[in-house]
């Protein structure tokens, strides 16, 4: 992957990363998860130094098992929920049931459904990760929603 093709002037810096790097920009440091995609695809976790809050953005990805211990303790899981618990294989993104149980097994403080099917209810799709996701707060990500780490 060509990076350095995402430089754009004195505005943005392309930067390489693999699946053992880790990135420090200010104050935030990234590390990074190869997810299960038919493309190259990452996780990314990024702690805030000074504070030690963690965000954890599964990126595209269907379940398996490193998604839990790459996400252990975060403040906040994002996670790519693109499908109902009924949805026949092949699947390259979680389901509603699997995310919930990355939050629980990770014990995250709360659980965010980002990459939002179009074709399904949304209260069932939370709903589904509430019942695998226990006691941790599940929410649906949306366009004009503010979260607090």
């Amino acid at each position: 992957m060509n990076f350095a093709a995402l430089t754009f002037g004195q505005f943005t810096v392309g930067r390489g990363y693999t699946a053992d790097s880790t990135l420090n920009l200010g104050p935030l440091r990234l590390t990074f998860l190869e997810t299960q995609h038919p493309v190259p695809a990452f996780a990314v976790r990024i702690e805030e130094t000074t504070t030690g809050k963690v965000v954890v953005n599964t990126s595209d990805t269907r379940y398996f098992d490193g998604l839990a211990p790459f996400s252990q303790g975060a403040d906040m899981l994002l996670a790519d929920t693109n499908f109902l618990a009924d949805q026949p294989q092949p699947r390259w993104h979680l389901t509603a049931p699997e995310a919930g149980r990355v939050a629980a097994d990770a014990h995250v403080g709360q659980l965010v459904l980002t990459h939002l099917p179009q074709t399904v209810d949304l209260h069932e799709l939370r709903d589904q990760a509430q019942v695998t996701a226990g006691n941790v707060p599940v929410l649906l990500a949306s366009e004009h929603r503010t979260l607090r780490v």
